[in-house]
């Protein structure tokens, strides 16, 4: 049996607000992210271009919003379609985490989570706005905002020159924002902050007000590092049920680290 470790995390409000009693959640160590790669601390997870899912979801194996495992080798690893109500924009997942929140609900509806080993499976991120079908006017339209020209690091033969070439870049993810917590910064400018959650970035709003037309991408991915169990002090059985199914009391034991923690 797996053994279950406690853990205390600072409350967070994300674009889904806050996480749920109960719930299992793959969790990334926030200090991956700190080592700065290129001009955006994110850079080394962020896939640029973003992998277009030709064929769309269902060629991918993929549901229309939620975590799906998928073999390759003797490693498994997830895939998450995020749902668009409360992330409308690919940027709003990067600065989530940017801002030191890599969290994702993982339901516990499948024995392939218990399948993911440290240091080895990934979460894979797919966006419905990952891609611009007609990137290349907001390439041409370019505002910088703070998050880069490219995202890929300055030593990539690719850096910069990738922006003249026929693959969309990453770092127009921040070129399309849309959404209700959204404020122009100036009237005739296209700039603007938006408002996931508790966080706050700069962005850049459509060109002409008009949401482009947009295709599922992997618009990036992180390593899972641990499970976690949240227990908000609610007297059921809840808690105690995930834990005994993670452990294996009753079947395979997670390969991941596994926690209860109060937020």
């Amino acid at each position: 049996m797996s053994t279950v470790s406690t853990k205390h995390v600072n409350l967070y409000t994300a674009g889904c607000v806050t996480r749920r009693h109960g719930y299992m959640y793959l969790w990334t160590k926030p200090e991956r992210f700190e080592q700065r790669l290129g001009y955006y601390p994110l850079a080394y997870y962020v896939k640029d271009p973003p992998v277009f899912l030709t064929g769309g979801l269902t060629a991918w194996g993929l549901c229309s919003q939620g975590i799906t495992y998928q073999q390759y080798g003797n490693v498994t690893h997830a895939f998450t379609v995020v749902g668009m109500d409360n992330y409308p924009n690919a940027a709003d997942v990067l600065e989530e985490w940017l801002n030191g929140w890599p969290s994702t609900l993982a339901p516990d509806n499948s024995n392939a989570i218990k399948m993911l080993t440290p240091g080895e499976s990934k979460l894979f991120v797919v966006h419905g706005r990952g891609w611009i079908n007609d990137w290349k006017p907001y390439r041409d339209n370019f505002i910088d905002v703070g998050r880069g020209l490219c995202l890929l690091p300055d030593n990539d033969p690719q850096h910069l020159p990738h922006l003249k070439g026929e693959d969309m870049c990453a770092a127009l993810h921040w070129q399309h924002i849309i959404g209700k917590e959204l404020e122009r910064v100036k009237a005739k400018d296209r700039r603007a902050e938006r408002h996931i959650g508790q966080h706050v970035y700069p962005a850049v709003m459509p060109i002409n007000g008009v949401e482009p037309e947009c295709s599922y991408a992997i618009i990036a991915w992180r390593p899972v590092d641990e499970i976690h169990v949240v227990d908000k002090g609610i007297d059921d059985l809840a808690i105690q049920e995930a834990i005994e199914w993670l452990t294996g009391a009753a079947g395979v034991p997670c390969q991941l680290p596994v926690f209860v923690t109060d937020n």
